[in-house]
């Protein structure tokens, strides 16, 4: 999880996890490496949860003032963050999720 910038050629050579980066100012897609990665919006529930729990882990842990403004407001910032993940890895995953219960991905 990123509340902040991040540089140029971002995600490149990801292959797997996730990070989930504020994109603020909306100029995230031009620092990104769309070679290897996906971009999508954190609207899944689980990830939204997963995002929520991060960024309370992170102000306990850091007494982040912005933290706590996002968690205030939770759903008007997450509509600013961006799920990366490595290309593979997501194709795989949303296979995964496709496949009809008990039934193994290839």
């Amino acid at each position: 999880m990123i509340l902040g910038p991040v540089g140029d050629n971002f995600g490149a050579g990801m292959t797997g996890g996730v990070a989930y980066v504020l994109d603020e100012d909306g100029t995230l897609p031009h620092r990104l490496n769309p070679d290897s990665i996906v971009v999508s919006p954190v609207d899944d529930e689980e990830d939204r949860e997963l995002l929520r729990r991060l960024i309370a882990r992170h102000r306990v842990e850091t007494g982040s003032i912005r933290a706590a403004e996002i968690l205030d407001d939770f759903d008007r910032w997450c509509a600013r963050f961006r799920r990366i993940a490595g290309a593979d890895a997501e194709r795989l995953r949303l296979k995964a999720r496709e496949a009809p219960a008990g039934v193994a991905a290839e």
